[in-house]
């Protein structure tokens, strides 16, 4: 009984959930090792080694929730569209060579906007970047890292290019 609830459930998701379009036209594929889906609260619920990849931007977090919307399409049909993906634990989010590191993550998917807090850490290649909350505008590539407390500051560890390995 409980393995056919569960692929029933399984199966709404994929069949209600529609992909969301990037501008690389990349869908977004959302992984765990267990999935919920509240359809009163048009969320759901990926539990334990979660992962959401779109294209060449992958956020990883021991759980993460995709909030949805409701959208009529052309033809009157309805399904849901991810408009946020929260991402709590162990946050890992990267895209073209670049890794940052938090506790907790935003990814606004219609902004293309992606909020990480709490120990933020940023790297590409030997460069690297501590503060409290980043914001990254994926449509125009500018990244924003602060640090929260007063007596707390940004910090930056650059590697000139002919001393990298």
């Amino acid at each position: 009984m409980m393995n056919k609830k569960f692929f029933y459930i399984l199966t709404s998701i994929l069949l209600f959930i529609s992909p969301i379009q990037a501008k690389d036209d990349s869908t977004i594929e959302i992984t765990a090792d267990e999935m919920e889906w509240d359809d009163a609260n048009n969320k759901a619920y990926a539990n334990g080694n979660a992962s959401a990849v779109q294209g060449n931007r992958v956020l990883k977090a021991n759980n993460l929730i995709a909030k949805m919307k409701k959208q009529k399409l052309d033809d009157g049909s309805i399904t849901n569209t991810i408009h946020t993906i929260d991402a709590n634990g162990n946050v890992y989010f990267s895209r073209k060579g670049e890794e940052a590191y938090s506790n907790i993550g935003v990814y606004n998917v219609i902004d293309e906007i992606i909020i990480l807090t709490g120990n933020v850490r940023v790297a590409k290649g030997e460069d690297l970047i501590y503060g409290d909350r980043l914001e990254i505008n994926l449509k125009n590539g500018k990244s924003k890292i602060i640090s929260k407390e007063n007596n707390k500051r940004v910090k930056m560890k650059f590697t000139p290019a002919d001393k990298k390995n």
